[in-house]
Formats: C-alpha cells, structure tokens, sequence
C-alpha cells in the first residue's frame, strides 16, 4: 500500500496475454463509536496528536497466504501522512490463475497543515520555512498558526499567527530562521481554530561549517599504552567528536571495520562486491568452527542478501561487469563478482545459473582481450611511452586478480593463462603478485607458488615488532606512480591472506597484522578496497589459528584520568564483535589530552581512537593535493529568440534542448523557480583511476533531472549519486588535465544560504584530494 506510481505491467496480460479472466473483490471495514462525553475526549485526544511518522509506503508483503476461500487479512500500522493511498493485491494459483485489484483509500482531516522546508541547511544558513494551512470545512475559520523549532535553530520574528481561512481555503504563513549550530532540531507546525486542530513535527538537519580535521591512531595493546594528543583552542560547538574501540581479538576487530565498510556511501561494483565477500567469508568461519552466533550471522547475512541483490541488477547486457552501470565489462570487477555469487549459492542464497553462465563467458571474453605481451614501444611516439606502459601495466595487474578469481571457478580453463602470467610477473605490483600466488595454488602449481611467495616475502620491511610490503615492485615504480592499487596496506594485506593459508603460524604473519592494525583510520582504513583485503586477511587467521585470538582480558580505558569503561572477556569472547566507546565531549580539553589503556591478562587486545572536529573559519578556503576543484554557478536563462527560431529547435531538438538556453553569470541571486547551472573543473597533476567528484548542494535547491535521462549514458564519468544533500560522481579514470561537469539545480527556498566545498578524491588513494571553496548563493521571494 503506498502513494507512489507503480510501473509493473498487468499481471494477467503478462501470464496470459488477452484471455479474458475474472476477479471479484469484497473489502470489510470496521469501526467502533463512542458517545457522549467519552466520544467528545477521544476526539479531541485524536485530533491535537502531532503528527510525526511519515511513510511513502504504509505496508509491503512480498507473499501473502489466502483462506480457502481466497480471503487474506493484514495488519500494520498506518503512517500518519494525510494524502491519498493506493492499495495494489497481485494473486496467483499452483495453477498460474492470476488476477489483480486496486482500491485506494484518503487520509485527511477539516483543517490540515503541511511544513516546507528544505532538505537541509548549513550553519549560518537564513532560510524561509513555510506552513501550508488547508481549511477543508464548509465554514471560515480563525486558525492561529505557530511553529515551535529546537536548537540549534532560532526563528528570527515572531512564533504565531493569526489568520483568516474561507470554506474550502488554503494560505502559507512564512518564519525566517537561522541555523546557529550545526544539530538535528525539530520544527513543529501546529494550526488551533475553534473547533479544529492539526500539528506535524519534522527533524531538519544542520551541518558544520568550517574546515575538517582529524585525529586517528590505532595499536595491539599487551600491558599499559598511553596516547597523547593535542585539541586547538577552539572547535565548532557540536562537532567535537571521539570514540575508542577495543576488540578482544583479531576476529572483533575484523567485524567492527566489516559494519564501517558496510555503511560506505558511494554505489560502484567495488563496494558492493567486497563488502558481499567479507560477510561471506565471516559466514565461512562460523560454518568451519561450528561456532553459533546468532546475532552476527544474521548481520552477515542480510549483508550478502543485499549484496547478491545488487549486483545481480548491475550485471550488464553482455554478461559483465563494469565498475559501474555505465561502464563497459571489466575482467576484473566481473571475476570478483562471480566469485561472489558463485559462493553465495554454495551457502544457500538464491543466485541465477543463467546469470552465472553468462557471467562466465563475458569473463573468458574480457581476460582473452587483455595482451599478454607488453606493447612494442618502438613503434610508440617517445612523448607516449609512458602512457601506453602504464596503461597496459593498469590491466596486466587487473588481470592478475582476475584470473585468481577465475581459477576458483574454473581451474583447468585458468591454468596457461596463469602459466604466461606468472613468466611477466616482474610487471605485477605486490598484491597483483598474491593474487597470482592464490592462483596457481587453485591450479595446482604449488611449485610457482611457492617460488613466487619467496619473492614476495624477501621485499619486507619489518621492525622488531611489524612488518609491511611495498605495493609497488622495483620495475613497477618505474612506470606507475598513482594507480589505484599503490597503497601498502593494501598490498600487506594480501601478503597477511597468502601466509594465513599457506603458514598462520609464520612469524611475519603476527608482525603484518600489528603493522596493519595501527594503519587504521577509525572505522576502516584508507578505502573500502584496503578495508575489505585487511578484514578478510583477519578472519582467515582466525579461522587458521582460532585457539590464538582466544584469551581472557580485562581492560581499563581512561580519558584524562577519568574512567570511561572497564571491560572483561573470556576465553570464549573471542568472536564479540569489537566495543565503541563514545567519549564524553565534556571529558575533552583544549591542549594535550592522554588516553590510557590498561590491559591485564593473556595475548593482546586490539584497540583504536578517532577524534573529529571542525575549526572555526571565516572563509573555507581551497586545498589542493594532485588535484584542483573550482566551482561556478551560472544562471539557465532562455536564449533570445524569435518566435519562428524557438518553433524550429524545438521541432529538431525538442522542448528542453540545450539550443533553446543560455548561461549568464549569476552573481549568487536566484529567484524560486530560476534554474542553476553547477559547473566542476578539475585539475589533475596525473591520470587518476577510481575518483570521486563530491559536491554539496546549497539548502533549498533541488537536482534537475536531464531531458536524456534513462536513455543511453552519454558522459565522460561512470555513475552520478543524487542525494539530498549533495550531488556525486564516480569517475573510473579521471585524465590529467582539466575535466568539466556541469548539472542542474532549481531555486526552490528563499534564503541566504551557504555550499559547502566540492571535494574530488581518488577512491582508493586519499592523498590524491582537492577541494574548491564555499559558495555563499542568496534566492529572493518571488
């Protein structure tokens, strides 16, 4: 039951195409009336409840059951939108009898209010909210009108208002408010006339204002550590933030940053399908060591369900996989995913063979088309050397993960392919140099393998107590500088998955996981890629060596002295997952603070701290890393044209051709309705793979959907996310030089409002980051 159109074709013409059918409907309603004085206080109980929880859809069932007599009922509770709703039954037989119905019922009440706002604001936004007061009597009404908001809003005149509505009458009553601090106030709207009431209750977010920083560090603790770190003078009040986490074992630390990776906010193939191949492998463990768990199987589970879901929609015409939607296939991004799917069924989830078949074919496709030869410089003009070497470099190493994929589903078909590779090894980066280790142990080379792994292994650099890998290879350094795959925690966390397989009890194996346990940034580590590498590196130790994560521990954490939480674990509490302590922001002081972490008992415990805040600043200003972002607003005005001129490019271009506008400088003024071009350049000092253009939209502006839209994606970058508070691109290669992207916003709020930077990063290498200044855009009332 929902307010939404629905698109789905009729369901008998699907079945059945013209044979006639028959359905018959029968609907029972009941009500129960009081009277006298007790229906007189369960009205007026009813009518002045402020309305809060709104639902596009009251209820779903994916299957419901019928009676022998083909009767149903359900119950739900009913949202509290007052609109107009659809019910839709869709029905079918063991005997492919099929049949549908749709009624629809409205919610409404005599004197109803609607609260606009917009979707968001920013610290020291002003904007214009606006109550829409309905008057559906046959009588006028005096209707007091008031709005209530919480901090951090302030409304700058004026709380009530008295106004005059006539029968079958609407009018908007209008507060400006000024958003102070950065918060999730609620704004009520209520409407009081004489006889009737109504109130809505909404939450409207307000994000921080000012520059971003901070502070990480992570450790395995045996015995006593103490952190020290420093806090400015001042922070923006509300955006001071800490939290300390401390896990029991290697396995608790792996699910803490499995959540973190799980809740990333960006849609490409990469952070569907790691996340989808950690959970399967949390899964795994608990198969193997027959450990229940009910908890974090079902979290495990709902995360696979989820992701088989998604990739089984972005899989693409030809059978592949890109590394979005409109991307062409890509061997190794569809490798990964069927290795996925393929395990996800040998667990029992529902995957399509069909699907797999053809996921299988594009795969041997794509691996065929990738040269296993390096290019022929000589015949390259020498101002395109490098480039041509990089690029093929960029795909040998994808192939690499590829066919360790590939050797998991087909053996036989990968053994030559991996054969030839393993003779061009030296043009792999380390982790590529695991994958192929993994692979030809699939294969049964154990011989390559090992060979390959001594290689790989006489690279380390290592301390007394860690050790870590290089992603890029001697010959590799040569040619590629910034290739999504150059981090070394990636690259040490394949090395932690080959020696977890092949010997968990080597002594650079413990000293890898302590090296890659104190790389971590908070809730994960420098992408979802590393994240995802890193916790499958972790669980396979565990479930290699489970009687070494288990221990009792009891473990004191301290902030400036104060006690923030004392923990225990048993022996048996090696699979709990790892604890967030969320330190009290009144514990924190300007200057040095110390965190102290006692630990008492056997092995280690593994713990991390991430401080966030944000300083004071009159201008956000730009920052540059090997990337450059400007932004501009333009204003979309029609073009001057004559009459006879506008007839004839709408007859050849339709009614929104771009031939039919105009941009013009916009000067930061728009009125509702006027139409915002957004224009991002970018400026790469070198070719990016994997980026990501971000940028926050000003409050009170809405994302314009293209006249081409849903036909064939026709732009240089690979998927655009819009969301409500900003507009995203994922760009699989981003060339050095400039890039432009340009969209759509509309004026809709009127307001003095703020845009927070534009942000362009590369996905799996950070340090590659820009950002533009803040916009200041001011929309007028009409």
């Amino acid at each position: 039951m929902d307010g939404a159109q629905l698109e789905s074709p009729d369901i008998r013409r699907f079945f059945w195409g013209a044979t006639p059918n028959a359905v018959n409907t029968s609907i029972s309603f009941g009500r129960e009336y009081a009277a006298g004085a007790a229906k007189e206080m369960a009205r007026r109980e009813m009518d002045e409840q402020i309305r809060r929880r709104f639902e596009d859809t009251a209820f779903w069932s994916p299957a419901i059951v019928t009676d022998s007599r083909g009767e149903a009922q359900v119950r739900f509770p009913m949202p509290e939108n007052l609109t107009e709703w659809r019910a839709t039954a869709r029905a079918i037989t063991a005997e492919t009898a099929v049949g549908t119905v749709r009624s629809y019922a409205k919610t409404f009440k005599p004197l109803l209010v609607r609260l606009q706002t917009p979707r968001f604001l920013t610290q020291g936004d002003r904007s214009v909210i606006s109550g829409i007061v309905h008057n559906y009597t046959e009588k006028a009404q005096e209707v007091l009108v008031s709005l209530r908001v919480s901090e951090p809003l302030r409304i700058a005149k004026g709380q009530s208002q008295r106004i005059t509505l006539p029968p079958q009458g609407q009018a908007s009553v209008d507060w400006v408010v000024e958003a102070d601090a950065p918060g999730e106030p609620t704004l009520t709207l209520t409407a009081r006339s004489a006889d009737e009431f109504d109130g809505m209750e909404l939450t409207l977010p307000v994000y921080t204002r000012g520059m971003p920083c901070t502070i990480a560090s992570a450790s395995v603790v045996k015995g006593t550590l103490e952190k020290r770190f420093r806090l400015p003078p001042q922070w923006i009040p509300g955006s001071l933030s800490m939290v300390v986490r401390v896990a029991p074992s290697w396995f608790g630390t792996a699910i803490g940053a499995l959540d973190g990776i799980l809740q990333y906010p960006y849609g490409c193939i990469e952070q569907t399908v790691h996340p989808t191949l950690s959970a399967l492998q949390v899964l795994e463990v608990l198969s193997a060591l027959g450990i229940t768990d009910d908890d974090l199987s079902r979290r495990a589970r709902e995360a696979v369900q989820r992701g088989v879901i998604r990739l089984s929609a972005l899989q693409l015409s030809d059978g592949s996989w890109g590394y979005t939607e409109h991307e062409r296939g890509n061997a190794m991004w569809t490798a990964l995913v069927l290795e996925a799917l393929q395990r996800a069924r040998a667990m029992g989830f529902s995957v399509s063979t069909e699907r797999l078949n053809r996921g299988v074919e594009a795969l041997y496709r794509l691996l065929a088309e990738i040269p296993a030869q390096p290019p022929d410089l000589k015949q390259v003009p020498k101002a395109k050397r490098e480039m041509v070497m990089a690029r093929w470099l960029h795909q040998v190493n994808q192939k690499a993960h590829a066919l360790c994929s590939t050797a998991e589903i087909s053996p036989r078909w990968a053994q030559k392919p991996l054969l030839r590779l393993y003779e061009m090894r030296r043009y792999l980066g380390t982790s590529s140099q695991c994958a192929l280790v993994m692979a030809l142990h699939a294969v049964n080379l154990p011989a390559q393998a090992r060979k390959l792994q001594e290689e790989i292994l006489a690279r380390v650099i290592q301390t007394p107590t860690t050790a870590f890998w290089r992603e890029r290879t001697p010959y590799l350094s040569k040619y590629c500088e910034w290739l999504w795959y150059a981090q070394d925690t990636y690259a040490t966390a394949w090395v932690a998955r080959i020696l977890a397989r092949d010997d968990p009890r080597h002594p650079l194996l413990a000293k890898s996981l302590h090296w890659l346990a104190a790389e971590r940034q908070g809730d994960y580590w420098h992408s979802t890629n590393d994240t995802a590498q890193i916790v499958m590196a972790l669980v396979e130790y565990a479930r290699r060596v489970p009687e070494s994560v288990r221990g009792s521990h009891r473990v004191r954490v301290l902030l400036n002295g104060e006690l923030l939480k004392e923990l225990e674990y048993r022996a048996e509490d090696w699979l709990r997952p790892e604890e967030a302590i969320i330190v009290p922001t009144s514990l924190l002081r300007s200057g040095e603070n110390v965190l102290r972490i006692e630990h008492q008992g056997e092995g280690d415990v593994v713990t991390s701290m991430a401080v966030r805040y944000f300083e004071p600043t009159e201008q956000v200003q730009a920052t540059a890393q090997q990337m450059r972002v400007e932004r501009i607003y333009l204003k979309r005005v029609p073009r001057k044209l004559t009459p006879r001129e506008r007839e004839e490019l709408r007859r050849r271009y339709g009614d929104e051709s771009e031939y039919l506008w105009e941009h013009r400088p916009a000067k930061g003024v728009f009125r509702p309705g006027e139409q915002m071009v957004v224009k991002l350049v970018v400026h790469c000092a070198t070719d990016i793979y994997y980026g990501v253009i971000d940028d926050p939209k000003p409050a009170g502006f809405e994302f314009v959907e293209p006249p081409s839209a849903g036909y064939e994606w026709g732009y240089w970058y690979s998927r655009q996310e819009v969301r409500d508070d900003r507009v995203a691109f994922l760009c699989a290669y981003i060339p050095k030089g400039k890039s432009v992207i340009t969209y759509l916003l509309r004026a809709e709020r009127p307001g003095r409002v703020r845009a927070r930077p534009a942000q362009a990063f590369g996905m799996y290498l950070p340090e590659i980051n820009g950002s533009s200044t803040e916009n200041t855009v001011s929309t007028t009332r009409r």
